[in-house]
């Protein structure tokens, strides 16, 4: 396509050139059956006939000239962006076929209902993970599944952000009491540590340098 491209450029340009010259011949011709003076006389009826001739030579010449540039058989060109030409069946040459076209669609509904499900997957557990009087066992094995199925899957599930699981789980945390001071004692440093181990992993997968958020 490049190589198209270089060709059609180079093609205006002969064009414009072509057309400088035929206006240029013009002019000369011009000037010689018009103006007088030792280096444009033109002596007489003879002379006049040849430089005519000469100017008709000239047209005659560009003309051959364009008509060697037509555009190929089998070629229509159309209006393209910033003037191009475009051919249209050189553009269809490059698009998918039926069968591959088919084959796209079907795995996008397939992996829609795939990530719909884990998003409900996802919720399922941190609905359970939140419940009021959940013991910190359970709780911990929920934060736990959450981080497996961010690194299996190289991300949350789609419709799911970092920022909602951080809220989710401060405000577990302070129902809790785990604030401040008490996020470093006992059960509530246990539950800390599996918090930041699903909020690593969902930095890890989306390549975030830090963890900013607590």
């Amino acid at each position: 396509m490049a190589a198209v491209k270089s060709a059609r450029v180079q093609e205006r340009r002969q064009r414009r050139n072509g057309m400088a010259l035929l206006a240029g011949l013009g002019l000369v011709g011009l000037s010689a059956l018009t103006f007088g003076g030792e280096a444009w006389a033109v002596p007489g009826a003879s002379s006049r006939r040849s430089a005519a001739a000469a100017l008709a030579a000239a047209v005659l010449g560009a003309s051959q000239v364009q008509d060697a540039r037509a555009a190929p058989d089998g070629f229509t060109p159309r209006a393209g962006p910033a003037g191009e030409a475009v051919d249209v069946d050189d553009v269809r040459a490059y698009q998918d076929s039926a069968e591959v076209v088919a084959k796209r669609n079907e795995f996008r509904k397939t992996e829609g209902a795939r990530q719909e499900a884990l998003k409900e997957q996802f919720r399922q557990w941190f609905t359970e993970f939140a419940a009021e009087g959940q013991n910190l066992d359970r709780r911990v094995e929920l934060l736990k599944q959450m981080q497996d199925m961010t690194l299996k899957e190289k991300m949350l599930p789609i419709g799911i952000t970092r920022e909602d699981v951080v809220k989710g789980v401060r405000a577990v945390k302070y129902n809790e009491g785990c604030i401040k001071a008490e996020v470093k004692k006992g059960d509530c440093k246990t539950l800390e540590k599996a918090y930041m181990k699903l909020l690593s992993s969902i930095d890890k997968v989306y390549d975030r340098s830090l963890v900013v958020a607590r």
